[in-house]
This record gives C-alpha cells, sequence and structure tokens, in this order.
C-alpha cells in the first residue's frame, strides 16, 4: 500500500510548501533559528536560498531541502553555491522526498569533509515518512492535510498505569521528555510520602537503569517487586540484569536477565517488540548470536521503526562475519533515525576495520560525536576511533586535533596518548611545523614510561632529524642505567650509526640478561681462560666497560633479524642471523680494542717490543670474540627455541673461525691509529 504521506509530498506539495514542512520537523527534532540567508523576492522559489540556523549542538549550520529527483546533483550544486560565497559554518543539513542509498550518503559525507571541512547530514524519503506517520501526526495534517493513526507498540518496557495517582503525572511527563535526573527528583519526594507505592519504585528504578546507574536501579526495582510481582518490574528487573551483565561481563547476570525474559514471552499472551529485543541482546552478550538475529528479526516483525534492533542486528551479523548484511542493517538503523549515534558509530568501525575505508568513517564519526551530546560520556572511545580513521585516512592533523580534544575530557588515557604519539611521529616527519610539540610529548611520555621503547626510540630519531645526535645518544646511554648494565661508557664513540644502534637498543632486557649469565669480566678470570691463552690477559683498563656497553648491538640486530625471520627459521635464515652477530661483534671488539692503546709500550722500549705487546693484545681480542660470538649464538638459540637441525646445518658450513681472523686485522687498524694519535 502506498504511504498517503509520501503520495502527498510527490504530487501536491510544491518546493514553497516542503520547505515550510522540513524547517517543522527539524525543529522538533533539535535544529533551532532556521531563517532565510537573504530575502527572497521576485517570486523566485524559496529552495533557491539555502537557510541558516544552528544545529543541534548549538553550532552554525546551513539547511537546504529539495524535492528534485536526482538529489545528489542538486546537493552537489547547493555545496559548491554555499562555499563560493565563503559562509562560515560546520553543518550542511539536507532534506530530499527521494529515496537515498546509504552507500551514495556516506560517499558524500567523505567528499564534503574533505573538499568543503563540513559535516554533511543527510535526510531522505524514509525519514519523512516515519517523522509524519509515527511522531508528527500533527504536522502531517497541518501541512498535507493527511489523518494520521499511530499503531505503533510502545517505546519501552516501563508504562505508567492510566489510573495512577495524579501526584505522578509531572514525574511521568519528565520520563517521557527524557528528563530522567529531574524525573527521579520528584519520584523520590513522592516516595517520602508514599513508601508502599510500587510504581513508584518501578519509575524510579527505570529512571535510573536509562541513565545507566545500574546499582541504584537493581535496589529499586527489587523494592518494587517485594511490593507488587508484575510483568512489568520482572521486565525492568531483566532488563538491568542484561545490562549489568554486558557491562561487568558477568555472564550470570546476563543469564539471569535472559531467563526473566524467557518466562515473560511465556506467561504474556501479547508481546510486545522490546520483549524480542531484549532477548536478542542477551542471547548476544553469551555469544549466542544466530540465535540473536532470530530474536531482533521477530522485534522487527512487530516494529520495524526502532533503529536501535536494526543496529544490534547489524552488530549480531557483524560477529558472525555477514558484512553485507550487517551494512543493509545499519543502513536501515539510519533511515529511521540518521542522528542514532551508536549505529553512526558502530557502521564507521566497520568500515573502517572490515572494508578498509576509514575515509568513509571519519564523517560518520563526527556526525555521532556532534549529534550525540552525551556520546563522549556514555563511550569515550569515540576519540580514540576519530583520531584512528583520520590518521588511516592520512588526515593527520584533523587525527590530532580530535585526540588532543579527547584528552581534555580525559586526561591520562592510555589509548589516546599512544594514538597521539604515533600522529605526531608522522607529522614531524613531514614538516617542522610540530617539533617542539612533539618533543615535549614524548619527553613527558618518558618521565611517566622511562622503559617505553617506541617513544624513546620516536624522540631519537627526531634529534638525529634535526642533527642532534649529542641528544640522541644521551637518550640510548640511559637505556643501559634503566636496566642496570654497568660499567658501561657512551654509545657515542662506539662508531656505530645511532639508528642501528636505536634498533638494537629495544632488545636492552634481553641483552641485560644474557649479560648476567655470561659477564664480561669471565674473560680476564684465571678460572676460566680464553681458549689457551698463553700469556696472561691484558689489564682491563677501560676495556671491560666499552666491551660491555658496544656488544649490546650486535646482540640487539641479531635479535631484531631473529623477529623478522622466526616464522621461517631455515638454514639460511640461520646463516643470515650467524652473518648479523659476527658483523656487529666485529665493529665492538675492534672498537672497544681502542682502550688497550695504553698498554702498548712507548717507542723508546724498541719495536720488538711494541709487536710483541700488539700481538698479545690482538690475539686476546681476536679469541674474545669467538667466544663472544659463540655465546650471543647459544643463548639466541636457546631462548627462541631455533631450529635444531637449522642451526647443526648453518654451522656445519659457516666458518666462524673467520671473526677471529677479522676481529685481530681490524683491531691491529684500530691500535695503531690510536698510538699513532696519543703520541703525535
Amino acid at each position: 500500500m502506498v504511504s498517503e504521506v509520501l503520495w502527498m509530498i510527490d504530487n501536491e506539495l510544491d518546493g514553497r510548501r516542503f520547505e515550510r514542512l522540513c524547517i517543522d520537523l527539524l525543529y522538533r527534532n533539535g535544529y533551532r533559528d532556521i531563517v532565510p540567508v537573504e530575502p527572497q523576492d521576485g517570486g523566485r522559489d524559496a529552495e533557491e536560498f539555502p537557510r541558516q540556523g544552528r544545529d543541534r549542538e548549538g553550532c552554525a549550520a546551513f539547511f537546504q531541502f529539495s524535492l528534485e529527483q536526482n538529489w545528489k546533483a542538486k546537493l552537489s550544486r547547493d555545496a559548491q553555491k554555499l562555499s563560493n560565497r565563503r559562509s562560515e559554518f560546520s553543518t550542511l543539513v539536507f532534506v530530499t522526498s527521494r529515496a537515498a542509498r546509504g552507500i551514495d550518503i556516506d560517499s558524500l559525507k567523505t567528499k564534503f569533509r574533505e573538499k568543503y571541512g563540513w559535516t554533511l547530514i543527510v535526510y531522505s524519503r524514509e525519514w519523512l515518512r516515519l517523522q509524519l506517520e509515527e511522531g508528527n501526526a500533527d504536522l502531517a495534517k497541518k501541512h498535507l492535510d493527511v489523518e494520521v493513526s499511530s499503531d505503533s507498540q510502545p517505546s519501552g518496557v516501563f508504562q505508567f498505569a492510566e489510573s495512577m495517582d495524579e501526584r505522578l503525572s509531572s514525574a511521568s511527563a519528565k520520563m517521557a521528555a527524557k528528563a530522567y535526573d529531574a524525573a527521579i527528583v520528584e519520584l523520590k519526594a513522592f516516595l517520602a510520602n508514599e513508601p508502599e507505592s510500587d510504581i513508584a519504585w518501578q519509575a524510579l528504578a527505570w529512571s535510573h537503569y536509562c541513565l545507566n546507574h545500574l546499582d541504584e536501579a537493581l535496589t529499586h526495582v527489587n523494592r518494587a517487586l517485594k511490593l507488587k510481582d508484575t510483568p512489568q518490574s520482572r521486565s525492568v528487573r531483566a532488563c538491568i540484569l542484561v545490562e549489568k551483565g554486558i557491562e561487568h561481563k558477568n555472564r550470570a547476570s546476563v543469564i539471569e536477565g535472559l531467563k526473566l525474559f524467557e518466562e515473560l514471552l511465556t506467561s504474556l499472551r501479547v508481546h510486545t517488540w522490546h520483549i524480542f529485543y531484549n532477548l536478542g541482546n542477551a542471547l548476544a552478550a553469551l555469544g549466542r548470536h544466530q540465535e540473536a538475529i532470530a530474536r531482533y528479526k521477530q522485534a522487527i516483525k512487530l516494529d520495524s521503526k526502532k533503529p536501535e534492533t536494526w543496529k544490534n542486528l547489524a552488530s549480531s551479523y557483524h560477529l558472525i562475519g555477514d558484512h553485507k548484511a550487517e551494512m543493509e542493517c545499519f543502513e536501515k538503523a539510519l533511515e529511521v533515525d540518521p542522528l542514532k549515534p551508536e549505529a553512526l558509530v558502530s557502521k564507521a568501525i566497520s568500515l573502517m576495520v572490515d572494508f578498509g575505508k576509514p575515509q568513509e568513517a571519519v564523517p560518520l564519526l563526527e556526525i555521532a560525536l556532534r549529534a550525540g551530546s552525551d556520546l563522549s560520556i556514555r563511550w569515550p572511545h569515540i576519540w580514540y576511533w576519530l583520531g584512528t580513521a583520520c590518521q588511516r585516512s592520512e588526515s593527520l592533523k584533523q587525527g590530532l586535533t580530535w585526540v588532543e580534544d579527547g584528552l581534555a575530557h580525559r586526561p591520562g588515557d592510555r589509548a589516546l596518548e599512544k594514538l597521539k604519539s604515533e600522529i605526531l611521529a608522522d607529522l614531524v616527519m613531514q614538516s617542522s611545523e610540530l617539533v617542539e610539540e612533539a618533543r615535549r610529548c614524548w619527553k613527558a611520555e618518558l618521565t611517566e614510561q622511562p622503559f617505553n621503547y617506541e617513544v624513546r626510540s620516536r624522540l631519537i630519531r627526531l634529534e638525529v632529524k634535526l642533527k642532534n645526535d649529542s641528544a640522541g645518544w644521551e637518550l640510548l646511554d640511559e637505556c643501559f642505567r634503566l636496566v642496570e648494565v654497568s660499567p658501561v661508557t657512551s654509545l657515542g664513540v662506539s662508531k656505530f650509526e645511532i639508528l642501528k644502534c636505536n634498533r638494537a637498543l629495544r632488545f636492552l632486557p634481553q641483552y641485560a640478561a644474557y649479560r648476567a649469565s655470561y659477564p664480561i669480566s669471565d674473560y680476564w678470570n684465571s678460572n676460566d681462560p680464553l681458549y689457551d691463552l698463553p700469556f696472561a690477559p691484558p689489564i682491563p683498563c677501560l676495556s671491560q666497560e666499552a666491551l660491555t656497553t658496544f656488544l649490546a648491538v650486535p646482540f640487539g640486530l641479531g635479535l631484531h633479524h631473529f623477529e623478522e625471520h622466526r616464522e621461517r627459521n631455515s638454514k639460511k635464515d640461520v646463516t643470515l642471523l650467524f652473518d648479523t652477530l659476527r658483523e656487529g661483534i666485529e665493529d665492538a671488539v675492534s672498537e672497544a680494542g681502542r682502550t688497550f692503546a695504553v698498554l702498548v709500550p712507548p717507542i723508546d722500549h724498541g719495536s720488538d717490543a711494541i709487536a710483541a705487546k700488539l700481538t698479545d693484545l690482538i690475539m686476546f681480542l681476536g679469541l674474545l670474540s669467538l667466544r663472544e660470538f659463540g655465546r650471543q649464538r647459544g643463548w639466541i638459540a636457546a631462548q627462541f627455541r631455533m631450529s635444531p637441525a637449522a642451526m647443526e646445518s648453518a654451522m656445519n658450513s659457516y666458518n666462524e673461525s673467520q671473526i677471529e681472523k677479522n676481529v685481530m686485522g681490524k683491531a691491529l687498524t684500530k691500535l695503531n691509529e690510536n698510538c699513532f694519535r696519543s703520541r703525535s
């Protein structure tokens, strides 16, 4: 049967009358002060002029209304007109009498946000029908001369009886207007004089439930049930138990609520939509999504105009992986209520996570946040998802703005702080505009979390980019103190690249555990001689500090390599690990060997004495490097369960003695350089 309301809109209204109808409907939906941009004259069609006013949050908005068949073209023309006028506003509200697909609306929301920086809200044909047939029958009569009778089911679990005490009428009106805080005040005043009124206790419980005061709600409904056991009281209690169980992850509470709803379903002769809706919620909370879907569909059969049912049905489809059905349900929910925050948010997250379309998620999340004034209180993760959607769609500055707004509401939120850090890391690599902001942010994070490697690494990379290498080395050296590895010297004199050290020191806690088992001092221990040295080990000087510090780099680079290749774990990958360790150990030991230069005799002791000492020193360093290579290789293999077959195969074909020869050659060069430099 064709809707009489829609037939009248299509056939009887001109643009001017349609505009007046839309303004009345929008006013009742929270939009205010809608007036023409400029005086209309000469008989020109009213819809040629957009109207300005305020959105639900009181921010500047523009409004346009259209009966045109090609509503998308009309909207695009209007948008360009407004852009050319350089009008200052944040929201464009467009009402069309035509059917509009969700996919088209989402695409335009993204386009308008990116091109103009506006939030676009589209109200389409189904919204008009629902507004006039269900909620505003008087406006259907006023503008269309259509009499509308509503046979819809009640919109919630709780209803006052027609014969209620007249003193409760004010509280009833406040509850109907969703002014639950004010209703609670009046109900408490009433109960102070009439403590035996079960209906008042029910109303008090329901008001607290609607404000998510679940403990108070449960206390009050239990009081109502003691006074009089009614289906409505049990239904209210079931709602509270399910919601409380979901919020506190208390499965027993959800099961108890589910049993109450099932009993009501059996005992009641007339079933309203909310029984099936709440059964679906309870089943979904228990992970029984196929059963939940069936119950939500039963609720929709009784009343298809409840956006919350469509939204929760979409969520259940999401959880069984039917994303096509999920999107269809979200579109149904948003046809009924284009500003339903829960539907907007859930659809946005699904678009981002399941469809890889963060650019389409951003405008939906922005609309949800702006349309639902208390959404950020009820669901504070909105800030995180908005920032993430902007980050993934490469709108980094906008993402940073949303994250900072979130932190203003939730100071210290770890997820938001982490996201801010990530966004700043991307931004400072693009330009120097936010360098100081990034530095302050990361230093503050390190003060709170000195072991946060990712933040430390970002700060080091920033300092290197700004050519402040000394600050970068200080940040790296601090890591050794944090994990209590000592004695150490500064990595800055190691000749390793600073960014290579930055990668390696992520694994410094593991190196500290390794070094505790194999301290550098063991190489000077007479009870554990370094192979078969034919001479006493040289005096340590500063060599132990340098070796302890520098050898952390090949160890960390080896673990970094292992993490990248741990899934394959083949002979080739093990050999690459050996090469990574060998190259790093050669550089670390030969650089640390410079400290032995003070042990080389002066020239007046003769060339033979100098040659003998140099030979002893480079032989010691060569053997030390060979032993260190074996120990690091063995520790990594044991800790991370590397394939014994791959290890054995790689070792059989690997010439590990080459490390000794290479270190001896490199160390001799370094010692000669230091000796020449100190005596010149």
